[in-house]
C-alpha cells in the first residue's frame, strides 16, 4: 500500500497534477489551496457496490455508468423497432457510435416482428458486444427476458455481462419489483448446468435504486426457495465495499486525461483474487463461519464460500497484503477442522470395538465417544491417569485402578469390551 502511495506521488510530480485520497477529515484549508477550475473526480468505485455468490456465479449489483463496463457484453434495452434513443439506450448507442446504431437498424429491419434480442458489436465502447432486447415494465417478461439474456450469453460463450435496472426508465417499473425480477432471475439460472457465465452485473445508474437491489438480495438468502443461503450447502458471505475517493487537480483538462487510467491501474494491481480449495471446507460450521464474517470486517476482504461435498472452496478479493493475510489464517482454520475430523473418526471406530464406562448410582454410564477415545488411547499407551469430563466437571482417571477422583470424590469405572463375531455384535 505505502508503495503504490509513494509510485502515485511520483506520477502526480511528473506529469503536473495532484493527488488527494479524500479522508473525512481532511483539513479544510488543504481543500481550499485545491484550484476550482479543473477539478477531476476518479475513485475504484464511485458509489456502494454489493456482491453476492450464487452457485457458480458472482453477481455484482452497484450504481455507475453501463458504458464503461469492459464486460463480454452489455444489455440495452430498447423498443420493438430497436430504435429507442432515451436515457440509458441513448447513452449506450451515442458511446457506441454511428456504426453500430445503423448496424442495429439494418439488423432489426431483416427481423422479424417475433425477434426479442439482436446482438451488434460494441464500436466505441470497452465491452465486446451488445446485445439489444425490447424493454418491457411487467417483473414477471423482466425475469424472462434476464434469463433469456443469459442463455444468449451462454450460447456465445461468454463469462460475463452486464445490465441496466430493466424498465425503471420509461417503463416506470417499480424498482423494489423489478430488482426480485432480476435477481430471481440470476438465481434461476445459476441452478442450472453452465459452463462459461460466471459474472453477472447490474450497473444501476440512479443510485437511490440500490438500496431496493441490495433489499431484494437479502431477501433471496432467506427464501427457502434459495440455492445460495444454506449453511449445508452453497453458502454466501456478502461485502459491502466502501470505496477509496481520488480528488485530482491540475492545470490541464490533458495532465488529469492520463492520470485517471493510471491511477486505476495502479488500484488493480494493489489487489488480488485468491482462491483455496480443501475437502475441510464442507465441515465449517456456524462457529467458523463467524470467524470468517468476523475477519472479513478486519481486514476488509471480500469472502466468498462455496461449500459442496464433490468441492468445496474459499474465495478471497482485496489488498494484496490482506488477502494474503486471510489466506493465512484461514488455512490455519482448515488443519484445526481437519484435527477435528479425523479425532470423530477415530472416535467412533473406538467406540465401535471399546465402550467404558462410569459408575452413577447403582448403574454404569458410558462415556461420550470423545472421552472414550482418550480413556482407550491412554490404556493402550499404558498411561497412568488422564483428565476427563464427567458431567461437564473435571476429573482425574486412573487407568491402573479404575477410577475418576475429583478432590476427595470417587467414583469407579469398568472397560467393557465390544467385540464382533462374524458382523453381529456380542
Amino acid at each position: 500500500m505505502e508503495q503504490g502511495k509513494m509510485r502515485l506521488s511520483l506520477f502526480a510530480r511528473e506529469n503536473g497534477f495532484v493527488a488527494v485520497l479524500q479522508e473525512d477529515d481532511m483539513l479544510e484549508e488543504e481543500k481550499d489551496d485545491i484550484s476550482q477550475e479543473s477539478k477531476s473526480r476518479v475513485s475504484s468505485s464511485c458509489f456502494k457496490v454489493y456482491t453476492m455468490q450464487t452457485g457458480h456465479l458472482t453477481l455484482k449489483v452497484s450504481s455507475g455508468d453501463i458504458t464503461k463496463e469492459n464486460t463480454d457484453a452489455i444489455v440495452n434495452s430498447s423498443n420493438k423497432q430497436f430504435s429507442l434513443k432515451s436515457g440509458v439506450s441513448k447513452a449506450i448507442l451515442d458511446g457506441a457510435g454511428l456504426q453500430v446504431e445503423q448496424e442495429l437498424l439494418k439488423m432489426a429491419r431483416k427481423a422479424n416482428d417475433q425477434e426479442t434480442e439482436i446482438v451488434t458489436s460494441s464500436g466505441n465502447l470497452p465491452c465486446k458486444e451488445i446485445i439489444h432486447i425490447v424493454g418491457s415494465s411487467s417483473p414477471a417478461d423482466i425475469q424472462q427476458k434476464v434469463l433469456s439474456v443469459l442463455m444468449l450469453c451462454e450460447n456465445r460463450k461468454f463469462s460475463s455481462v452486464a445490465f441496466p435496472a430493466l424498465g425503471t426508465g420509461q417503463g416506470g417499473a417499480n424498482p423494489a419489483d423489478v430488482a426480485d425480477a432480476m435477481i430471481s432471475a440470476v438465481v434461476e439460472f445459476s441452478s442450472k448446468k453452465t459452463d462459461h457465465v460466471k459474472n453477472v452485473e447490474f450497473i444501476i445508474f440512479q443510485s437511490s435504486m440500490l438500496a431496493d437491489f441490495h433489499q431484494s438480495m437479502l431477501k433471496s438468502t432467506k427464501s427457502k426457495k434459495s440455492l445460495t443461503c444454506r449453511i449445508k450447502g452453497e453458502n454466501i458471505l456478502f461485502k459491502e465495499i466502501e470505496p477509496a475517493v481520488f480528488q485530482l487537480c491540475s492545470e490541464t483538462t490533458e495532465c488529469l486525461s492520463k492520470a485517471s487510467p493510471i491511477i486505476n491501474g495502479m488500484i488493480n494491481k494493489e489487489q488480488i483474487n485468491k482462491t483455496i480449495r480443501d475437502p475441510a471446507i464442507a465441515h465449517f460450521t456456524k462457529k467458523e463461519l463467524k470467524i470468517l464474517r468476523k475477519m472479513e470486517k478486519e481486514l476488509k476482504v471480500n469472502v466468498i464460500i462455496e461449500k459442496k461435498e464433490q468441492e468445496s472452496y474459499i474465495t478471497l478479493k482485496g489488498l494484496t497484503a490482506f488477502v494474503y493475510t486471510a489466506e493465512s489464517r484461514i488455512r490455519d482454520i482448515i488443519r484445526k477442522v481437519e484435527r477435528i475430523e479425523n479425532r470423530k473418526r477415530v472416535a467412533i471406530l473406538t467406540s465401535s470395538t471399546v465402550e467404558w464406562q462410569y459408575r452413577s448410582g447403582r448403574k454404569f454410564k458410558p462415556f461420550d465417544p470423545f472421552t472414550n477415545c482418550d480413556l482407550e488411547e491412554a490404556f493402550n499407551l499404558q498411561t497412568t491417569s488422564v483428565q476427563i469430563k464427567i458431567n461437564s466437571e473435571v476429573y482425574n482417571a486412573d487407568i491402573v485402578y479404575k477410577k475418576a477422583t475429583r478432590g476427595g470424590k470417587k467414583i469407579k469405572k469398568l472397560r467393557n469390551k465390544i467385540t464382533c463375531v462374524q458382523g453381529v455384535l456380542v
